[in-house]
């Protein structure tokens, strides 16, 4: 298992054109340092069995979660690494995913099969504040993007273990 934070480095400030924006759309500007930190936590755990001399299987399942602060937007003409932000509410990014994997050897003597399975299941989760581009055209602070990602792999090989210079 692990987990583990980054410090940010963005700090939110207020700004005429912010305020403005957080009368018109009845929202609080966000004023916060180091707005951008993230923490990630997950765990991955494997499990071999053998059942003969020439089967073997390994199940591994693993997990990660991610959640980010805010933006790594920074505007440029607010000079330095700070950036302007209305409070929507929600977690600016989060990402979770899970991945499972089976993998099958069965030793033939002269060759190899093996059988490899995968299955990923992975959702981000992405609110970006897009008020100083949008909000007057609008009437909005941004767009979340809420993704969900399923994915399924099986991979099946031969390999030869012959004596002389050609396997396969």
């Amino acid at each position: 298992a692990y987990h583990y934070s980054n410090a940010g480095y963005i700090d939110a400030i207020s700004t005429a054109e912010v305020e403005a924006g957080a009368v018109f759309s009845g929202t609080d500007v966000v004023i916060q340092d180091d707005i951008n930190d993230s923490t990630f936590s997950g765990f991955r755990a494997s499990m071999l069995w053998e059942p003969s001399d020439s089967l073997n299987m390994t199940f591994i399942f693993g997990t990660q979660d991610v959640e980010v602060g805010s933006t790594t937007f920074v505007p440029t003409n607010l000079g330095g690494y700070q950036t302007t932000q209305l409070d929507t509410g929600e977690s600016p990014q989060t990402s979770d995913t899970e991945y499972t994997n089976l993998v099958v050897n069965y030793d033939l003597g002269w060759a190899t099969v093996t059988s490899s399975s995968s299955l990923v299941d992975h959702n981000d989760f992405v609110s970006q504040n897009l008020y100083m581009h949008f909000l007057a055209a609008l009437g909005g602070l941004g767009e979340k993007v809420d993704s969900t990602t399923d994915i399924f792999s099986q991979e099946l090989r031969f390999a030869s273990d012959l004596e002389g210079p050609i396997q396969f």
